[in-house]
């Protein structure tokens, strides 16, 4: 007992556990800062799959996760996706005041749900993309020249993508991966919020990706909260370099 007394000396344990909160108290906890914030988010199982057997994050989400899913997506002022993850997780241009859907792809690709939408040269559709991209073309025909952003030769430029965003009056920016969006994001210092979701699930097999795959990063993170819904953990934190 003596030796796990010394050996906790410094550290702060505590059992997560409290009273009930509402729903008016888990929008406060996810309010926005008052300066520009890149919030990532994301869901994944206990064993670190961030999707499920058909490969979408969607088939490993639950009513928990979908509900801060919800709440994140109503106080943010845009969605940033990676093309990839827009095309196979079927995003679709933003209506009806939803945030608009900004995707970005080095290769120039346009989501699939994008094509065929009547509502994607609305405002509600907006790719980042570089100058020697194969579709610039097509993506300007579709979603008009001013919500086709080119920054960048042959790679985006991450920071000038979020400076453009924040320019743009978008200071509450809601990302939502895929992996390798988030690895080149954090490799640039341009994540400051992590809301992330563990369902209690254990999927197995090398086709799962951790919800950080690419390029190397070293980040810390400092808890804001940590919530149990029905089972699932629901927490978000603060992202430092």
């Amino acid at each position: 007992m003596a030796g796990l007394a010394r050996d906790n000396a410094q550290m702060d344990l505590r059992l997560l556990h409290a009273s009930s909160i509402s729903t008016d108290d888990l929008r406060e906890l996810y309010a926005y800062p008052d300066h520009p914030t890149l919030r990532m988010n994301f869901v994944a199982t206990l064993d670190g799959a961030a999707n499920g057997s058909d490969g979408r994050s969607g088939s490993i989400n639950n009513p928990a996760d979908k509900l801060v899913y919800n709440l994140n997506r109503e106080l943010s002022q845009v969605v940033l996706v990676g093309a990839q993850t827009a095309h196979v997780e079927g995003f679709r241009p933003a209506v009806d005041g939803e945030p608009p859907v900004v995707a970005v792809t080095r290769s120039g690709l346009i989501p699939r749900e994008w094509r065929t939408s009547p509502d994607a040269a609305g405002g509600g559709a907006i790719l980042v993309t570089c100058a020697d991209a194969a579709t610039l073309t097509d993506a300007r025909d579709l979603l008009g020249e001013e919500h086709v952003w080119v920054l960048g030769d042959h790679e985006v430029d991450l920071a000038a993508m979020k400076a453009r965003l924040v320019a743009a009056g978008w200071t509450r920016i809601l990302s939502e991966g895929g992996p390798r969006f988030f690895s080149a994001l954090l490799a640039e210092g341009l994540v400051d919020e992590l809301a992330l979701s563990y369902v209690a699930r254990l999927i197995s097999g090398d086709h799962h990706p951790r919800i950080t795959e690419g390029r190397p990063s070293d980040a810390h993170l400092t808890r804001r909260h940590l919530l149990d819904i029905d089972g699932t953990l629901i927490g978000l934190w603060d992202v430092s370099y």
